[in-house]
């Protein structure tokens, strides 16, 4: 990234972010302050060696729109987490009357998404952006994963320490037992202050598609959607 698309990537965190935390405070969720977010984030990178890269396991939104300054992007297979609709959303693309569902990595299964690496010169500036980014709310956190790096990518060091941002299951907002049926009303019906619930999952859907990644909760949801002729 250029200093201008740097700049501009700053700005438009900047220009959101405020909006997203006041609503969910006005309804009653525990909004962490900036302080205690950025305590956070350097006390988990002081498990990360002195002057190593770092890799960032993107899922979702991260793949397509990184927003990030890094210098390698690998296709990655991670055991052990999967792609969930399971974080509650009465705000954002919801309402408290209709809320809606976001997406997190939630235990079990698997989960193909992209290793994207951040040079260690950069490390520093980058995990400022991902943390006000993935944890200016309560439903994500950080956490070390070993994810398995396609075997084509050869200039990869099996060594640089990885991380990716997972559902916080202490969260409120929290949802793990939602059948098929409920999720795809949520999705079909929710609607909040910056869209609806269903243009997120389908943009969702599509990029993932384009990255030829078959994801299936996702292609599930869609096939029912479908079968509703929604």
């Amino acid at each position: 990234m250029t200093e201008q698309e740097l700049a501009s990537r700053d700005q438009h965190f900047s220009n959101y972010l405020p909006a997203i935390r006041e609503i969910a405070r006005s309804q009653g969720d525990e909004v962490p302050s900036w302080e205690t977010i950025e305590n956070n984030r350097k006390r988990f990178l002081q498990a990360l060696p002195e002057s190593s890269d770092l890799l960032i396991f993107a899922y979702g939104s991260l793949m397509w729109k990184p927003l990030l300054h890094y210098s390698n992007q690998y296709h990655a297979m991670l055991d052990g987490f999967r792609r969930h609709f399971c974080l509650d959303m009465p705000f954002f693309r919801g309402s408290p009357e209709k809320p809606g569902l976001m997406m997190a990595l939630d235990t079990g299964g698997h989960c193909e998404g992209l290793c994207f690496r951040i040079p260690a010169k950069w490390v520093e500036r980058e995990t400022q952006v991902l943390w006000k980014r993935e944890c200016c709310l309560d439903g994500y956190h950080p956490e070390w994963v070993v994810p398995k790096i396609a075997p084509e990518m050869s200039d990869i060091d099996e060594q640089i320490p990885c991380m990716t941002f997972v559902i916080n299951s202490d969260a409120p907002r929290y949802l793990n037992d939602l059948d098929l049926e409920i999720t795809v009303h949520k999705i079909q019906s929710a609607q909040g202050q910056f869209g609806n619930n269903r243009e997120y999952f389908d943009n969702t859907l599509q990029h993932l598609r384009e990255l030829n990644i078959l994801d299936p909760e996702l292609e599930n949801i869609q096939q029912e959607l479908t079968r509703q002729g929604l």
